[in-house]
């Protein structure tokens, strides 16, 4: 079972919700790295729904999007079964 690591400061992406449709489908965990929130997006809660315990989410404080990217990666360094979902925008 690999760990899907996804980062970002938008808890509204809509990445999330294909992210664990994918995992389900694969059979995969999703690991979700977010600035910290006082109550989840839709996105999230319907990832719940999917993905139920194989979904973990990871809240920060000083959440910058260069601050996840870097504890996304280190993530995916000392787990060796995850690897890392990133999107690129122009």
């Amino acid at each position: 079972m690999t760990e899907v690591v996804y980062h970002t400061t938008n808890q509204k992406d809509n990445i999330i919700i294909g992210l664990a449709k994918r995992c389900k489908d694969n059979n995969d965990k999703l690991v979700l790295l977010i600035p910290r929130c006082k109550e989840y997006s839709y996105q999230i809660h319907k990832a719940y729904e999917i993905l139920d315990k194989d979904l973990m989410i990871y809240e920060f404080s000083m959440a910058m999007k260069t601050m996840l990217a870097m504890r996304a990666k280190k993530y995916v360094e000392y787990i060796k079964e995850a690897e890392l979902y990133e999107v690129y925008y122009n």
